[in-house]
């Protein structure tokens, strides 16, 4: 055996043993959790709350070190072949679907709920509001975006580097900026047109 083979086998093996230790860690949490075949970690995981949560995630998911905030009796739904990169950020208090195929690269946030902003309320005292976020199938989202409450992310679209995604973006669709517009639509075929939102 090669020695790059061997380290190869050992990343895998580490990768899985942190699947199985996330999974003892949500079961202390009560948190209904299932998951498909092929479930690998790279890193840490950390899990504020999830008590009485829902958390269902698809086959061959791949992820790197990432902090889940599962409030009680929040959904999380994850599709089959998401890869998730280093840092990512998910705060459900409702619902988040993300589907097969998506992409999600470093220090991207993920967040279904925000604090309400009160005239004459201080802003500790303000309570939350949420609202689901969908993410469709084989959606690829940039480094450091973020993703606010009530958002849905139409299939096959492309989320910049940084956006911060404020309203929803149709499908095959590449959204940029602060707050994120449509740039460009994508043809079903691949190739891109020119169909900017301004």
């Amino acid at each position: 055996m090669r020695l790059p083979d061997l380290f190869a086998g050992h990343t895998q093996l580490r990768g899985r043993l942190r699947g199985l230790w996330f999974k003892f860690k949500i079961a202390l949490f009560r948190c209904d959790f299932r998951i498909g075949p092929g479930f690998t970690i790279g890193g840490p995981v950390m899990m504020t709350n999830g008590w009485n949560g829902i958390i269902r995630v698809g086959a061959n998911l791949v992820m790197d070190d990432l902090k889940i905030t599962l409030l009680r009796g929040a959904r999380l739904e994850v599709g089959d072949r998401v890869s998730a990169n280093r840092g990512l950020i998910i705060g459900c208090m409702e619902e988040i679907r993300i589907g097969d195929g998506t992409m999600i690269a470093e220090y991207v946030t993920i967040r279904d709920f925000t604090h309400r902003i009160e005239v004459g309320v201080p802003m500790r005292d303000s309570g939350f509001k949420s609202a689901p976020i969908v993410i469709g199938e084989n959606v690829w989202i940039g480094r450091g975006a973020c993703i606010l409450e009530g958002i849905t992310i139409g299939a096959n679209s492309v989320i910049g580097a940084n956006a911060v995604v404020t309203r929803s973006v149709p499908p095959n669709s590449v959204a940029v900026g602060v707050p994120a517009r449509v740039i460009r639509t994508l043809a079903p075929e691949g190739a891109a047109r020119q169909g900017a939102a301004r």
